[in-house]
């Protein structure tokens, strides 16, 4: 629990450094006029010569009890939040362009389907073509909602609405058929 209080600062320390998952920390240790004694750790102030605040400075701050670790943070300013991490209504609006997603979702779907033709066809060398035209597919369905009414079933026939000559996406011509435009 949190506190607002106002105090003098009788001493200032360095306390060494964290890491976490948000960077590195510079952590200092203040000592308050009223008996307040609580930790201050920041991102931004590499020594206490770059605190904002010096020793005989009387500061407004939050006061944070604990057992073992009581902090002292600087106060808000009136109408700003603390960014928190793993908590809702935090200040984020948004992801990448629309672009940049895109590029992400190809690229996606261009390794999923070198992974499902080299898996399926082991002993065939496989066309960048193929690649190409099975990852559209992919990208299609995922980027536009393309729904193909073609089924494929465990027997590797198709159901629906596949012609029964047309080709399924992405097979050779030949089984054995010796192509070397991709390196696997």
């Amino acid at each position: 629990m949190s506190n607002l209080k106002t105090s003098k600062i009788i001493q200032l320390t360095g306390n060494g450094t964290f890491n976490t998952d948000y960077g590195l920390f510079y952590n200092y240790e203040l000592k308050m006029e009223n008996g307040d004694c609580g930790e201050y750790a920041s991102k931004n102030y590499m020594g206490v010569e770059q605190l904002p605040f010096k020793i005989n400075d009387s500061i407004e701050y939050e006061w944070h009890d604990h057992e073992k670790f009581p902090k002292i943070k600087k106060p808000l300013i009136a109408g700003s939040k603390r960014w928190t991490p793993n908590q809702s209504g935090g200040n984020y609006k948004g992801g990448k362009s629309d672009e940049v997603q895109k590029l992400i979702v190809k690229q996606s779907c261009l390794e999923r389907s070198i992974e499902l033709l080299t898996h399926n066809m082991p002993t065939t060398k496989i066309k960048s073509s193929m690649v190409i035209e099975l990852a559209s597919t992919f990208t299609d369905w995922v980027m536009d909602g393309y729904n193909t009414k073609e089924t494929p079933q465990p027997d590797g026939n198709w159901t629906g609405d596949k012609k029964q000559d047309e080709k399924p996406i992405a097979q050779p011509e030949n089984k054995t058929e010796e192509i070397d435009d991709l390196p696997f």
